[in-house]
C-alpha cells in the first residue's frame, strides 16, 4: 500500500525547504507520498525518507516496510502535513489517498486514516480521505520501468562509457593496421591490455570478445552490487548498446532488491557467476516475478526494449557500430504531438521513430570507413547473403568498385597502410552506392518487462 497526499488550495505552487540549503525554500506541487511494501522482505523494517523535485515534488516521500507500526506511520504522516503546512498557511485542505494492494493493505490504511483524521480534528485543516485499490505487481513493474529510464539518463552522464570504435581508436597511437588480419591482431593487443586493468582493478570481474565480436562481461564472486559500482566508474567502461540496455535493467533490479539481496541472489539463483547479458538479467527478473516477453511494434509503451537496425548494414558498413540500436522507450513528448521517444546508449537527446529512421538513412549514405573498407576487402570473397540483407559481401564489394573505380579503391587501401589505428574509423573518399543505400530501417523486435 502507498499512501499519497494532495494539499488543495488556491494555487497549486508551494514551498518546501530546500534539501541542500537549510535557509533556503524551493518551490514545489502539492504532492507526496507514503509507500508500503507490504510483503516484500527486503523492506519489512525500513523506514526511508527521500527527497527528489522530480519524482516526489511536494513534502517528501517515504518508504515504510510492512513491519513498520501503523501508529508510528500515522505519526509521520502528521508530521509530513505539519511541516508542510508551515511553510504554506494559506492551504486549508488536505486530501490523502490511500492507495491499497490485495492483501492487509485495507485494515491498515483504515486505521492510520482514522488516527490522521482525528489528530486535525480540533483545527480548521480538513482532512480528505480518499480509497483506491491498486495492483503491487503493477506498481513493481512501473517502478522498475521508471528506474530504467533514470538510469539511461544518468549512464549517458558518464564520459568514461565508450563505443568500441571510440575506445580502439583512442588507444591506436603507434598501431598500424595495413589490412584486416592486423586490423584484428591490433584489437586484440589493445583488449587484452584493458581486460587485464580492468581484472586488476575489480576483483572477480572479466571481460572478453565473443567469437561473433560481441563485447562480454562475466563476474564471479559474492559482491556482485559492489563489482558493477567499480565498473560504471572504470575509465574507460567500453560497452554496446546492447550492454548499456541489460545494465540499466540489472542496476534497476539491484534498486528493487537491495544490495543484500540482490547478492544473495547471484549466488543462489546464477551460482555465484553473472554475465551482463539478457539470458541471465531475465533469471534475475523472474525471481521478483517480472520477466522478459516480446510484444508487438504497435503496442509499445513507456519501459518497452525497441530493437531497429540498418538494411544492408552488415555488409556496408560492417565496421560501424551505429547500424543497429537497442533502445528504452522513455515516454511521450507533449512537443512532439505525443510521440513515443526512444533512447539508448547515445550522448544525444531522445528521439522518435521518424527520428531515428532519418538518422539510419544519413549514416547509411556516409563514405566507408577506413575500418569498413579493410573488413569488406576481406569479406569481398564472400557470396552468402547473410539473414536480413540483400545484398552479399562479394556483390556489395562490386558495387562499391563500380561507383568508386578500382583505382580510387586501390589507392585508399594502400593509404591505410601507412596511417596509425587513431583514423582507423574516420571517413575514406569511397563513396556509398545509391543502390546499397535502402530508405527505411529494421523494426527486428520489442521486448517488455
Amino acid at each position: 500500500m502507498f499512501t499519497s497526499m494532495n494539499i488543495g488550495g488556491y494555487k497549486s505552487i508551494y514551498q518546501k525547504q530546500d534539501p541542500n540549503d537549510e535557509a533556503s525554500s524551493i518551490g514545489c506541487t502539492n504532492t507526496a507520498h507514503l509507500y508500503f511494501h507490504d510483503g516484500d522482505p527486503s523492506t519489512e523494517e525500513k523506514i526511508q525518507k527521500t527527497d527528489s523535485c522530480k519524482n516526489n515534488p511536494g513534502f517528501y516521500s517515504l518508504n515504510v516496510g510492512s513491519d513498520v507500526a501503523t501508529a508510528k506511520i500515522a505519526e509521520i504522516i502528521e508530521g509530513n502535513i505539519k511541516s508542510f503546512l508551515k511553510k504554506n498557511p494559506e492551504c486549508k485542505c488536505v486530501n490523502v489517498k490511500f492507495h491499497s494492494f490485495d492483501n492487509d493493505s485495507p485494515a491498515r490504511a483504515s486505521e492510520i486514516k482514522e488516527i490522521v483524521i482525528k489528530k486535525f480534528a480540533d483545527t480548521d485543516i480538513e482532512i480528505k480521505p480518499v480509497d483506491k485499490k491498486t495492483s503491487y505487481e503493477s506498481l513493481k513493474n512501473s517502478r522498475f520501468r521508471n528506474r530504467m529510464i533514470h538510469y539511461v539518463g544518468e549512464l549517458n552522464k558518464k564520459n568514461n562509457l565508450r563505443y568500441e570504435d571510440e575506445f580502439l581508436s583512442s588507444n591506436g597511437a603507434d598501431r598500424k593496421a595495413g589490412n584486416f588480419k592486423n586490423l584484428c591482431e591490433e584489437n586484440r593487443k589493445i583488449y587484452k591490455i584493458y581486460q587485464d586493468v580492468l581484472s586488476k582493478g575489480i576483483e572477480g570481474m572479466r571481460q572478453k570478445i565473443e567469437e561473433d565480436g560481441s563485447i562480454a562481461y562475466i563476474y564471479e564472486g559474492k559482491d556482485l552490487s559492489g563489482a558493477l559500482n567499480k565498473l560504471i566508474a572504470h575509465d574507460p567502461f567500453v560497452l554496446d548498446c546492447a550492454l548499456f540496455v541489460n545494465l540499466c535493467m540489472t542496476l534497476s533490479l539491484r534498486d528493487e532488491l537491495g544490495d543484500e539481496r540482490f547478492n544473495e541472489l547471484l549466488s543462489s539463483k546464477l551460482g555465484g557467476k553473472f554475465s551482463l547479458d539478457a539470458s541471465n538479467v531475465n533469471k534475475l527478473l523472474e525471481e521478483i516475478g517480472l520477466k522478459i516477453a516480446v510484444k508487438s511494434v504497435n503496442q509499445i509503451n513507456k519501459g518497452d526494449i525497441l530493437y531497429i537496425e540498418a538494411v544492408n548494414a552488415r555488409v556496408f558498413h560492417p565496421a560501424a557500430t551505429m547500424n543497429s540500436h537497442n533502445l528504452i522507450c522513455i515516454g511521450k513528448n507533449p512537443a512532439a504531438d505525443h510521440q513515443l521517444m526512444f533512447q539508448g546508449f547515445e550522448r544525444t537527446e531522445p528521439s522518435t521513430l521518424a527520428d531515428l529512421k532519418e538518422f539510419i538513412v544519413t549514416l547509411a549514405k556516409c563514405n566507408l570507413t577506413y575500418a569498413d573498407l579493410l573488413t569488406m576487402h576481406s569479406n569481398s570473397k564472400f557470396d552468402d547473403v547473410l539473414e536480413g540483407e540483400e545484398f552479399s559481401c562479394k556483390q556489395a564489394w562490386e558495387e562499391i568498385v563500380n561507383k568508386n573505380g578500382r583505382e580510387v579503391v586501390s589507392n585508399e587501401l594502400d593509404f591505410i597502410k601507412d596511417r596509425d589505428m587513431r583514423g582507423i574509423y574516420d571517413d575514406s573518399r569511397i563513396e556509398m552506392p545509391d543502390v546499397l543505400i535502402f530508405p527505411d530501417m529494421n523494426v527486428v523486435g520489442v521486448m517488455e518487462i
